[in-house]
């Protein structure tokens, strides 16, 4: 993703990340109502022969559909936003 540096500052950038999804709650019938979606990703940045190292990690509660497709299309989703929360994150702790 291309953002702006007005500096012209170069930074190296070493990017681990891990995703999992969770069984929250289940039902009488051991069938699961609710997920914890969790994303954490640990960020290296080298700039100058400066490292800086700092983790991001963002967490969301999903409801259990009953529509397999529409489901995976609400993870998707919620996937797409937290990793839109992490980058707003990255980039504001790169800025401090």
């Amino acid at each position: 993703r291309a953002n702006s540096n007005p500096e012209g500052k170069l930074y190296k950038v070493k990017i681990i990340t891990n995703y999992e999804k969770k069984t929250l709650t289940k039902n009488l019938a051991g069938i699961p109502e609710e997920y914890q979606l969790q994303s954490s990703v640990a960020f290296t940045v080298i700039e100058n022969n400066s490292e800086k190292k700092f983790n991001v990690n963002e967490k969301f509660v999903m409801k259990n559909l009953s529509d397999d497709f529409e489901e995976r299309n609400y993870e998707t989703n919620i996937k797409k936003n937290i990793s839109n929360l992490i980058y707003n994150k990255f980039l504001l702790k790169l800025k401090n």
